[in-house]
């Protein structure tokens, strides 16, 4: 339509936060009202937005993920946390942040066949255990 846009918000100083800023960019909005918190983590505030509204317009919705965007273990951890208190979120697809890395090292020949497999087996293993735990832990605290 050509009419500029800008957005005034806080985002975390993390994956997501950088993501959303990127993208804002990308489509041309203007981000200078855009601020960097590093408090808050931006995945976990658009998770409880994105559930409300699918609560409210979507009552055939039967699960959402949480997706990765090649975000580190530990933002992950901090965002699994989160969204396994919510019973609509069903688990995490983070391929990225499996394989990413190790693809990147075994494409410039720095390891092999056997070493890549181990090290994303290994990442997925980890990432399911964080699920587990943060699952547990939601349904240990309703009981």
């Amino acid at each position: 339509m050509g009419l500029r846009s800008a957005v005034i918000t806080r985002v975390g100083e993390e994956h997501m936060g950088r993501f959303i800023r990127e993208q804002l960019v990308r489509e041309g909005v203007d981000v200078r009202g855009v601020k960097s918190d590093p408090e808050r983590l931006t995945a976990l505030v658009v998770l409880g937005i994105t559930i409300a509204a699918i609560e409210k317009h979507d009552r055939h919705t039967r699960g959402i993920v949480v997706l990765g965007l090649d975000a580190p273990q530990a933002e992950l951890a901090a965002s699994f946390k989160v969204a396994a208190s919510h019973d609509l979120v069903k688990g995490f697809a983070v391929g990225r942040t499996i394989f990413g890395d190790v693809a990147r090292t075994w494409l410039k020949g720095e390891m092999g066949d056997a070493a890549a497999v181990s090290e994303m087996m290994k990442r997925y293993s980890q990432l399911c255990a964080i699920w587990d735990e943060a699952r547990a832990s939601t349904q240990e605290a309703v009981q």
